[in-house]
């Protein structure tokens, strides 16, 4: 029986399934006129939500000093992972376990795994997906 389930998993006429793309093997696209590439420096600290989440709700995101983990929060589950800056504000970070509270969260977290280059604009930490499509923005919280 066991053959006959391996034989049927193993169609002849099956087309092979290519192995999935590095985020990191093709170049994201380059950042909007105006902002500048974040640096190592520039990226490291606490950033909360603008608009309708505000800086008064407990969402963050925390990249820290030793350039490599990330952590967060979307106001009601934690998250963190691993990231690595590049030149230009290349971005590549990668989540690993989370809590899964349902609540009306805020994306910040989710833009960090998502995001493939970061900018600043005034005080503003700016996140773009591979495409060069804004995901979201944030404000540095006052050190």
């Amino acid at each position: 029986m066991v053959a006959l389930l391996a034989a049927a998993c193993s169609s002849s006429g099956s087309t092979p399934v290519p192995a999935p793309r590095s985020p990191t093997s093709a170049s994201p696209a380059a950042l909007p006129a105006g902002l500048t590439a974040a640096t190592s420096a520039t990226l490291q600290g606490f950033w909360k939500p603008t608009g309708s989440h505000g800086q008064s709700s407990s969402a963050y995101v925390l990249f820290s000093s030793n350039g490599s983990v990330w952590s967060g929060s979307d106001g009601c589950n934690a998250f963190n992972g691993h990231y690595s800056l590049g030149a230009h504000g290349a971005l590549t970070a990668s989540s690993g376990a989370s809590t899964l509270i349902g609540c009306d969260n805020w994306q910040g977290p989710m833009w960090v795994s998502l995001a493939r280059r970061v900018a600043i604009s005034g005080t503003k930490l700016v996140l773009f997906d591979k495409s060069g499509q804004q995901l979201g923005a944030m404000v540095k919280l006052a050190e």
